[in-house]
């Protein structure tokens, strides 16, 4: 009963009503049960099966129940199915391929049954669009499965001897290296992802994946191999720290999508230019990556999780290129979808630059509320945890919390006594702890002082895609010179570029 009951809840209102339909006209006599279950399902969406049995049947554990909740469940893929739900499907317009590999596969059934009843010229007409559909859109099962039936169907010596036998190998060859390409995509998926698989490990498995692939795609071309390939070959040089070849390569995949229908789903063309968004992000070329990161976000529907993962590094570039006014215009609707996410991971570091944006704009009571969201990083002890804790010092300085700011910055002290922390944050702490000695006065220049700023600027690199998008040493000279940190900020990054 629960799968029942979450395939129903997953139909749209136009489907509903197709089913309805469908249900109350292949229905002959008496009370129509089926109906009554979807008015049950719809009034009570918890609705168990003995409850339903119970007021359908008057007996909870009723065999006639399990028989129309079975012929239920096949009525409502029968709905799927239907062409117009199909198209007119918002779900389904993200992935413009699935629909067509449901059509050549609807269609191939709907040819079997044509030849079964006699009518042979339908059938062969149906066949060969599939042939056509699975050429245009990459789909060698598609053309296989076709181009067996027309052979079995054709008179011909010169088709069957030749002609299909030649495109069937064919076809059975492109299959063949698809689903090596997907085995070994899979296999580092979930394999090789994880944080706990070492970098030289991957670098092993993904060279001999490309290899291979590569050599296959050398003797016989496919297009999804070719997509599997590229992806694997960016993760690769990625991992290699190959910044140029990884940029080629993502070009490469981004043009490749956009040629082939068969490969055009949202995720598809969205994600390489998420990657490519973070690889430009990481080189300092924030123009570039606010260009891929926009382009990737209006990829994804804005209900989805990659649409966050895209937010993500559109809000990074877009504070570190003087955009995010405009852009936080652009995110109206953002804050109830991340309510509704709350524990995906890239809702809390959107809140993070949230945050951030409005300290740049010197709203620190909203910068205050927006960091009291990323409360889940703190569990990354040895890397957010710490720039959270820096971050909300620098906050509570602003917001003139002084009392507050002493105790956090001695909790911070016991915090890096426990964990290992980066030459950069032990520098900030300690010009913190001088601070606070000096009862917050910036105009109080210490020799140390001094020194710690001069290694901060020139000696220990600040990382801009981290978690100090408010850069220590830059706000710091604000304070110190009395200039807004923004433009201080936006002018380090102009060096930082050049």
């Amino acid at each position: 009963m629960e799968r029942l009951r979450k395939l129903y809840h997953s139909l749209s209102k136009t489907e509903v009503r197709y089913l309805k339909s469908y249900l109350e006209a292949f229905h002959s006599k008496g009370e129509n049960k089926a109906l009554k279950l979807v008015e049950l399902l719809e009034c009570k969406e918890e609705i168990s099966q003995d409850e339903a049995s119970r007021m359908l049947y008057g007996n909870p554990k009723s065999k006639a129940m399990i028989m129309l909740r079975s012929r239920l469940l096949e009525r409502i893929l029968d709905v799927l199915t239907l062409s117009i739900n199909l198209h007119g499907n918002p779900i389904y317009k993200e992935d413009p391929p699935l629909v067509e590999v449901v059509q050549i596969f609807k269609m191939y059934s709907q040819a079997m049954l044509l030849r079964r009843r006699g009518l042979n010229e339908l059938a062969e007409e149906l066949l060969e669009k599939i042939d056509k559909q699975s050429e245009l859109q990459g789909i060698p099962e598609g053309k296989i499965l076709a181009l067996v039936q027309l052979r079995n169907m054709s008179s011909s010596p010169q088709a069957v001897g030749w002609k299909l036998k030649s495109e069937i190998e064919e076809a059975i060859a492109q299959y063949q290296r698809d689903i090596i390409a997907a085995g070994y995509f899979d296999e580092f998926r979930v394999l090789y992802s994880s944080k706990t698989s070492s970098d030289p490990e991957k670098v092993t498995f993904l060279r001999k994946a490309t290899a291979e692939l590569e050599s296959l795609l050398e003797s016989k071309y496919s297009v999804r191999t070719h997509y599997y390939y590229l992806d694997m070959l960016v993760s690769l040089h990625s991992l290699l720290r190959e910044v140029d070849v990884c940029r080629n390569v993502l070009q490469e995949q981004v043009d490749l999508v956009a040629s082939q229908p068969g490969l055009k789903t949202s995720t598809r063309q969205g994600i390489p230019m998420i990657r490519l968004a973070r690889l430009e992000l990481m080189l300092g070329n924030f123009e570039a990556a606010f260009q891929a990161a926009e382009r990737a976000k209006w990829t994804f529907n804005p209900r989805r999780n990659n649409y966050l993962s895209a937010t993500v590094y559109y809000l990074f570039a877009s504070i570190y290129t003087d955009r995010i006014k405009e852009v936080f215009e652009d995110l109206q609707s953002l804050p109830p979808l991340l309510e509704r996410k709350k524990n995906f991971p890239s809702t809390p570091i959107i809140q993070y630059l949230f945050s951030c944006a409005w300290f740049t704009m010197g709203d620190f009571k909203r910068a205050s509320h927006a960091f009291d969201e990323t409360e889940s990083l703190l569990n990354d002890k040895g890397g957010w945890n710490i720039g959270l804790r820096i971050y909300e010092i620098i906050i509570l300085i602003e917001k003139g919390s002084l009392d507050l700011a002493s105790n956090r910055i001695e909790t911070l002290r016991k915090h890096i006594g426990r964990y290992k922390v980066s030459e950069r944050e032990n520098l900030i702490y300690r010009y913190l702890y001088l601070l606070e000695k000096s009862a917050f006065d910036f105009s109080e220049k210490l020799p140390e002082m001094t020194e710690i700023l001069e290694k901060l600027n020139f000696q220990v690199k600040w990382i801009p895609v981290s978690h100090e998008v408010i850069r220590f040493d830059t706000w710091i000279k604000s304070k110190t010179e009395g200039e807004s940190f923004y433009d201080l900020l936006l002018a380090d990054i102009k060096e930082l570029v050049r």
